[in-house]
């Protein structure tokens, strides 16, 4: 065989191994957060095609309605290829939308079906912030192009971002590799243990305990009460504005200190604050830190983003009044049941305080 023919054969060689093994490759975004992950997954109407059968006209084209209906039977596909772990241990996904392609372009109607991709939005809630998140993806690889060949289906990956926005890391995501990223919700110690992110509902039981402290003293008035309500108010507004970010778990620390400090305030002072002063200070730095700290939670709530801060506001005002009028009418039976009162109220309290700041903490 001569030069020219044994290069005629290579060039053809090359190309039959080329279709041996077509590549399809396809965006993919991936929003991490303490509380869930959002994956952006773009699947090609050439996939729809190859896994689910979807019929394809001769010059490459399709029917969109009908992609859309197969598009919809691949979401159980889509879940059970693309595999999400939190510190080890696999999470459970949910397709919240899928988002059609857009068909107004020029391409060639060949190039179609690899570049008309519809974009499956993919929920994953976390039960606590991970410290570690990982992926995996085997899509395609029980359809053969050929015998024996699989179709090598990767992904061009962006993390720590939605679509459109700057990723922390970027790079393809091949089948049957694992990608992994430290998320740095875990990693703050304290005293050899591990702080995580606060959670909001013992974000919320904090709270009413930092209220129940301020109720159960004398020095707070009702001026006092009205600004801090102003302040919490507007902490838990302009935290979404600040420039710098504050980490949650000392925001969390910083307010239920001021919990814990009220509360053995009451205990050791007896209701008969000396440092008037000390008491209104803990009550405001407890109001802003509890009103920013809370802010970082609000999305966790079903579709209670617009109640939330009205639910927790109104359920301090409640504790703080149901406080007032027992230790009202316990002093009315004499000084000794007051005191009796107030000291086992304070500690109930200040141990709750720990508690719910711990939780808070998820302190390990």
């Amino acid at each position: 065989m001569n030069r020219a023919a044994r290069l005629l054969f290579l060039l053809l060689f090359t190309a039959v191994t080329a279709r041996a093994h077509p590549i399809l490759q396809n965006p993919l975004w991936i929003d991490p957060s303490p509380q869930n992950v959002t994956v952006y997954l773009d699947v090609s109407v050439r996939e729809l095609n190859v896994v689910q059968n979807l019929p394809l006209r001769t010059d490459g084209g399709f029917d969109l309605s009908q992609a859309e209906e197969f598009a919809e039977r691949h979401k159980g596909y889509v879940l059970d290829h693309f595999h999400v772990k939190a510190d080890g241990k696999e999470i459970k996904g949910t397709v919240k939308t899928i988002v059609p392609p857009d068909m107004e372009n020029t391409r060639p109607a060949l190039e179609l079906p690899d570049n008309s991709r519809f974009r499956y939005v993919i929920h994953f809630p976390l039960p606590a912030p991970p410290a570690v998140l990982s992926f995996r993806q085997n899509m395609c690889f029980e359809f053969p192009s050929a015998p024996g060949v699989p179709w090598d289906l990767s992904y061009e990956y962006r993390y720590g971002a939605a679509p459109l926005e700057s990723p922390l890391q970027y790079g393809p995501l091949r089948r049957d590799s694992d990608l992994t990223f430290n998320t740095g919700y875990l990693g703050t110690a304290v005293a050899g243990t591990i702080v995580r992110e606060p959670t909001p509902l013992s974000w919320a039981g904090l709270w009413l305990m930092f209220a129940a402290a301020m109720a159960l003293g004398r020095s707070i008035t009702l001026r006092n009460g009205q600004v801090a309500a102003v302040l919490w108010m507007g902490s838990y507004v302009a935290a979404e504005h600040l420039p710098v970010t504050i980490p949650a778990w000392l925001m969390a620390l910083v307010g239920g200190a001021c919990a814990i400090l009220a509360s053995v305030d009451n205990i050791h002072g007896h209701g008969m604050e000396l440092q008037p002063r000390r008491r209104v200070a803990l009550l405001i730095m407890g109001s802003v830190f509890f009103g920013m700290g809370l802010h970082d939670d609000r999305m966790t709530l079903n579709n209670s983003e617009r109640l939330w801060p009205v639910l927790l506001f109104l359920s301090a005002i409640a504790t703080a009044a149901l406080i007032y009028g027992l230790k009202r009418h316990i002093s009315n039976r004499g000084e000794n049941a007051a005191r009796v009162f107030l000291q086992t109220t304070s500690l109930a309290v200040c141990g709750a305080a720990i508690w719910f700041l711990l939780r808070v903490l998820h302190v390990k």
